[in-house]
């Protein structure tokens, strides 16, 4: 079964427009916390106002450090987590992610 966690409101973020979204980043994630750290840091520091992209994680585990490490961002950033019991595969992680994705592209 999976579920999602939503680690900002989107509507909050996008001023109740999500029509406005231009751009989701959908990202796989697998035990790497380092390296979405670097990548969430990077998309914060967007010059692009935050309201027209979203970031959308496909993850197949949880991990208290993940959830707190989305937490941290979800100031800046729009984040949805798409959270999966199944095995990893990353094709599935993915597909998990672009199925919430709301943008334009």
């Amino acid at each position: 079964m999976d579920l999602c966690y939503m680690a900002a409101n989107p509507t909050r973020a996008h001023g109740g427009n999500v029509e406005g979204v231009k751009f989701s980043v959908v990202i796989p994630y697998r035990r790497r916390l380092d390296n979405i750290r670097v990548v969430f840091q990077s998309l914060a520091e967007q010059t692009m106002d935050l309201s027209r992209f979203e970031v959308i994680v496909g993850a197949i585990e949880y991990s208290e450090e993940f959830v707190r490490l989305c937490q941290e961002f979800a100031d800046r950033l729009t984040i949805t987590v798409v959270m999966s019991a199944g095995e990893w595969n990353v094709c599935r992680a993915r597909n998990l992610a672009m199925r919430q994705a709301c943008s334009q592209v």
